[in-house]
């Protein structure tokens, strides 16, 4: 092979890396799910690992959004609550309303979809 298609090679090798790379570590938006809660108070659970990466970004999102208004549980503290909660994954948000309908984040939620389901809005459907 010659000098210039060595090169040509070597750029879209280490091009396809960096957008390996980048896809890979793109956030997400959070899945969620609506059920309803009878066994939880009112209000915004963050459900977090202290070895999460993405927790991080989901506090601050919560922070944005409720600022103290909301509790923390993490894993560490609490393993067998994760069970009986059924949480699976971290981060994970639960918003749950004055109904108990709940609104399930599993992942990094944006402060967009916080604000949607606000459990002080009346409905979580928002």
């Amino acid at each position: 092979m010659n000098e210039p298609v060595i090169r040509l090679v070597v750029l879209v090798g280490v091009a396809l890396v960096v957008t390996a790379f980048w896809w890979w570590g793109k956030p997400r938006q959070a899945e969620s799910h609506i059920t309803v809660r009878m066994d939880l108070e009112p209000g915004v659970i963050l459900f977090s690992s202290e070895t999460c990466v993405s927790c991080l970004a989901a506090r601050k999102a919560v922070n944005k959004v409720f600022g103290g208004s909301h509790r923390e549980v993490r894993f560490e503290d609490d393993p067998p609550g994760f069970g009986r909660l059924g949480i699976e994954k971290v981060p994970t948000v639960m918003l749950v309303g004055a109904d108990h309908q709940t609104v399930i984040l599993e992942g990094v939620p944006s402060p967009r979809q916080l604000r949607r389901h606000r459990p002080d809005r009346g409905s979580l459907n928002g």
